[in-house]
């Protein structure tokens, strides 16, 4: 009988298939972990830990990349002007202040609506709200916008019944147009109705 492919060479026969139970897999023992490699230093100076894997050694960094551990990496400042100075701040905005006849003043720190019982515009957050006290009841309830500046307070009617009118220390007269700012500085007065204040610098 010919009994080709039965027999895998001299001295080996091959069962038929599914007689005998796969051979358990072999484990390969743990290899253990490599020694650190050394490279000695210049003449009287420690050697140094050179760093590899799996026994090859890994090149060095190049020059300014790797820090020994333990020395901080220094850190330029945030918002550096030329030569380092530090943070770059933009010039703090002059003080200016509202001043009756009688004494009372309203420092303004910030924009802020006037008015016998003012609304606030919805899309201006930043913007307070002023009550204003006046007996003649010549002052609307949303009358005025005042927004304080560097170099001057804008003042805006806000379609007021009686308007605003401005008076500059040397004697200029203005009306305004509702919702044009008008640029006033330090001795203007500012007439809401027949309310008076006069801007100074705080």
């Amino acid at each position: 009988m010919d009994r080709t492919g039965e027999t895998g060479g001299p001295g080996f026969i091959v069962p038929p298939p599914g007689l005998l139970p796969p051979a358990p897999a072999r484990e390969r023992p743990a290899e253990p972990p490599a020694a650190p490699l050394t490279r000695p230093g210049p003449a009287g100076a420690p050697e140094h830990t050179v760093p590899h894997r799996g026994g090859v050694p890994v090149p060095p960094a190049p020059p300014g990349v790797g820090r020994p551990p333990g020395v901080p990496v220094p850190v330029a400042p945030p918002f550096a002007g030329a030569g380092g100075a530090g943070p770059a701040h933009p010039h703090p905005a002059r003080r200016w202040r509202l001043v009756r006849d009688g004494g009372a003043e309203l420092p303004l720190d910030g924009p802020l609506v006037i008015g016998r019982d003012p609304v606030l515009p919805a899309h201006r957050p930043e913007v307070r709200a002023i009550r204003i006290a006046d007996p003649a009841n010549s002052v609307s309830k949303t009358h005025a916008l005042i927004e304080p500046g560097e170099h001057g307070v804008a003042v805006t009617d806000l379609h007021s019944t009686n308007g605003v009118s401005t008076a500059s220390a040397d004697g200029e007269i203005a009306f305004l147009e509702p919702e044009v700012p008008r640029i006033v500085t330090a001795g203007a007065v500012l007439r809401f109705g027949e309310f008076e204040v006069t801007l100074q610098h705080a």
